[in-house]
């Protein structure tokens, strides 16, 4: 989540919200967050609309991949 602050697809306040959204998206019982959470709450945030990762494009795009390969 932050580099998706650094690379400029949230502000800050952006990623505090999601930040507290993550604890809502966690699957697991244990409350530990893995990489499948926060890229499950990072689609959630980006695409509110129900789009998928199908829908990237521009830098999102070109970034996403590097963020959650």
């Amino acid at each position: 989540m932050q580099l998706l602050h650094d690379f400029g697809h949230l502000d800050y306040d952006d990623l505090n919200r999601m930040l507290l959204m993550v604890g809502d998206v966690v699957s697991d019982e244990t409350r530990v967050i893995d990489i499948a959470d926060v890229r499950r709450a990072a689609a959630m945030w980006l695409f509110p609309e129900g789009g998928s990762e199908a829908d990237l494009s521009g830098l999102l795009g070109e970034d996403w991949p590097i963020l959650f390969s």
